[in-house]
């Protein structure tokens, strides 16, 4: 029991050496695996359980101990002057033996609460390692599963882009293939070919009308067309191209024309697009 009083004593005071507790609960007969974990408890666990019914057999122990000074200090001041029966030793000698059996009963009680607390609450705190352990499993999974997600989404949206830009690539390639033989077309085309806006400006000519008229692309475009024609038909040609305004919205023109050798005579079959 002086292991039990060491141990108490021990975790009751601060800064008192660990050694002292780890002796008395050793002293008190308990396995030296389960110490560690008896401090823990005692300290921080004071109200669980099995700690509660260790407490309480402590406390048993406490009044035990009480009346057991007691009786010692009675029976000291006796024989100090020598009043003591034969009867009263005995009496004395058998509530000592009494007390002894009590205090050793709440002994081996404490031990075994103790012990009880100590190994339930390991196995309390490896079930949580076990639940933290699995839920940081399945919040890693989750998070790999949303990063895979993440993954796969990309990588589609990237073939996608890829696809897309394969198809703009071969678009791009059909359109400049269908420029150049339009190129071609008109720089090879002996007909006159034009484009002009609602002002009659030119926005095309065919390499043909720029060699009749002994003009550049760029000396033409963006300027009327007006100033070609003869100033007698410039009435006449104004008049027929406002019909370009309304339906079918064609207009077929005869005019004259200052070309690079005179003066020519040419027919236009003018259409809005």
């Amino acid at each position: 029991w002086y292991g039990i009083i060491s141990v108490k004593l021990a975790t009751n005071y601060i800064g008192v050496n660990n050694e002292i507790i780890i002796q008395g609960f050793s002293d008190g007969g308990n396995r030296p695996s389960d110490i560690p974990t008896m401090i823990f408890l005692y300290k921080y666990f004071k109200n669980t359980k099995y700690i509660r019914k260790a407490i309480e057999q402590w406390e048993i122990g406490d009044r035990l101990i009480a009346e057991l000074l007691t009786i010692g200090e009675q029976t000291n001041r006796k024989i100090a002057n020598n009043s003591m029966s034969k009867q009263e030793i005995v009496q004395t000698l058998a509530s000592i033996d009494a007390l002894q059996k009590r205090l050793n009963e709440a002994e081996d009680l404490f031990s075994h609460n103790m012990s009880v607390a100590a190994r339930r609450t390991a196995k309390l705190l490896s079930v949580i390692m076990f639940l933290f352990a699995l839920g940081g499993s399945i919040l890693c999974f989750i998070i790999l599963r949303l990063i895979a997600n993440i993954i796969s989404d990309l990588n589609h949206k990237k073939t996608q882009l890829e696809n897309q830009a394969e198809q703009e690539k071969a678009l791009k390639e059909e359109l400049k293939e269908s420029e150049e033989k339009y190129r071609l077309l008109v720089e090879n085309q002996t007909d006159l070919l034009v484009k002009v806006d609602g002002e009659s400006r030119f926005q095309f000519v065919s390499p043909s009308y720029c060699r009749m008229f002994g003009k550049t692309e760029e000396e033409l475009l963006g300027k009327s067309f007006m100033p070609l024609v003869h100033l007698d038909d410039r009435e006449s040609t104004a008049k027929e191209m406002e019909k370009l305004y309304l339906p079918p919205h064609t207009a077929y023109i005869e005019q004259r024309a200052m070309t690079k050798d005179g003066w020519i005579r040419l027919y236009w079959i003018r259409k809005v697009r």
